[in-house]
């Protein structure tokens, strides 16, 4: 068994920093045949996955080599109190807050007439969480659902998403007060690689909100709940 070593190296942070929004990057990591690295946030906001830092604009594939590298990359935790050593992708964060899981997020979003992805919270592990909305054919039936963007070898640690979303309050003669009728799911989160792997025809798991949940008029805006839970064993 080879003996594990750490050495210590000094080099430009901006290396391992993501070419188009400049964070530092995190797994899964993307690079396009012109050596640009991006991370998946900005990856899944590219039209046609494409690169246009490029003369020639080239798509991106995941590249796990610089997956252990922004992994082994390590600082000072930024607590003085603390003095452990942190990823460097998380350095700049207050890494001894509690994780954004267990906390119920609420969105509001206009109902698209195509599918679209929306990034909704980030895990300190890495993983990248995508919202993707759109309209089931011609029923108008809108589709909600959430997927785990990470490398691919990541199996671990699984969540579920639960997401609920009230309709518009409806006045019953049996009851004085009005009440709001709501449809809600709990969903494993499915996981892929890349964001652009995502197909809104092969979903197999979404919350399905009728149209009369949806808000009236030209905006068509939708109100929904959202809450990812991190499995803990």
């Amino acid at each position: 068994m080879l003996e594990t070593v750490t050495v210590t190296l000094k080099m430009d942070s901006t290396v391992l920093h993501c070419i188009f929004c400049s964070q530092p990057l995190k797994p899964p990591v993307f690079k396009c045949k012109g050596n640009h690295l991006a991370c998946g946030r900005c990856l899944s906001e590219l039209p046609g996955n494409r690169c246009h830092r490029c003369v020639e604009p080239r798509g991106f594939e995941h590249d796990p080599a610089m997956d252990a590298v922004v992994s082994a990359a390590t600082v000072e935790c930024p607590h003085s109190s603390c003095g452990s050593l942190v990823a460097y992708h998380q350095h700049s964060i207050q890494v001894h807050k509690l994780p954004p899981y267990n906390t119920t997020k609420v969105f509001e979003v206009l109902v698209p007439g195509s599918p679209c992805l929306r990034i909704i919270a980030e895990g300190e592990d890495g993983a990248v969480f995508v919202l993707i909305i759109g309209v089931l054919g011609s029923t108008s039936t809108t589709i909600v659902s959430t997927v785990c963007v990470r490398a691919a070898a990541c199996v671990w640690p699984l969540y579920t998403a639960k997401m609920w979303a009230n309709g518009p309050a409806s006045c019953s003669l049996a009851h004085s007060r009005s009440r709001a009728d709501t449809v809600n799911v709990s969903l494993e989160a499915s996981s892929c690689a890349l964001p652009g792997d995502v197909a809104f025809d092969e979903l197999t798991s979404f919350l399905s909100v009728p149209p009369l949940q949806v808000l009236g008029g030209p905006s068509k805006l939708l109100r929904f709940y959202i809450r990812i839970e991190k499995e803990n064993n």
